[in-house]
């Protein structure tokens, strides 16, 4: 008898549970969109608004959304080269002489960062990780973006990145190699700022050094001969592309 009371009553119960379980995922959306409708509207507070000391903020329709996926390089690489041209256009990277205001100039920076990350699975690392940067004076852009993608970049993406950049090579000596070569570089050792793999100076320049085509390496040997010193990474660049012009002029002259 009692048996038979159990199995009328479990259609009943696994209906219930069920309606359960439907309330609870229609509770964890609504709280995933309030979250969300926060976010968008805390963003819209930028539209019109200048720091204090008159640099326009940007619009909200002018800031890059990050929606994910989490775990795909291209994307979190892009968005992050997008918000630094933002920033960059807007002066919000430009040392500042004031100390207070170079302080409020980063929490500015990285407010606008937490506010570009839509992405579902980011909420909880924006409202604890993100703040705390936010609220922290001391936290800059590059300390932001390395922490980004420590979060959501896949795994072991710093030694794919690594082996790219140190693939680069300047094919042939002419301005226009040069400007794509270097700014290449850079780019791909931005990418690993913060990680372990972080390229230091001497191995940039010896980098450099490998990557030149032989008379440019060659007229590079016989320079600092000369000067009787092994150039910094500033020097060298400035070395690399002054010859390289020039090598690449008197190459247009002797075919002209």
């Amino acid at each position: 008898m009692n048996m038979m009371l159990q199995l009328k009553a479990s259609p009943t119960a696994l209906l219930l549970e069920r309606l359960v379980d439907h309330a609870k995922q229609q509770d964890d959306m609504l709280a995933l969109l309030a979250e969300l409708l926060a976010k968008q509207t805390k963003q819209s507070a930028f539209k019109e608004c200048h720091m204090p000391w008159g640099i326009p903020l940007p619009k909200a329709t002018d800031i890059p959304c990050f929606q994910g996926p989490l775990s795909d390089a291209d994307s979190v690489l892009t968005h992050l080269c997008s918000l630094q041209q933002l920033f960059q256009s807007h002066a919000l990277l430009t040392p500042m002489d004031n100390e207070e205001m170079e302080e409020q100039q980063q929490g500015t920076v990285i407010e606008i960062a937490n506010n570009s990350l839509q992405c579902a699975g980011l909420i909880g690392w924006v409202e604890h990780d993100g703040h705390l940067m936010e609220k922290e004076s001391v936290t800059t852009w590059e300390d932001w973006s390395a922490a980004f993608k420590v979060k959501a970049m896949p795994s072991h993406w710093e030694f794919h990145e690594s082996c790219i950049s140190f693939h680069l090579s300047l094919h042939e000596v002419s301005p226009e190699s040069w400007c794509k070569f270097d700014n290449d570089v850079i780019l791909h050792c931005s990418h690993l700022y913060g990680t372990h793999l972080y390229p230091k100076d001497k191995q940039i320049t010896d980098f450099y050094w490998a990557a030149c085509p032989e008379h440019l390496f060659l007229c590079l040997v016989d320079k600092c001969k000369v000067q009787m010193r092994r150039p910094s990474l500033s020097d060298w660049r400035e070395c690399v592309g002054t010859l390289g012009a020039s090598l690449h002029s008197n190459s247009v002259e002797e075919h002209s």
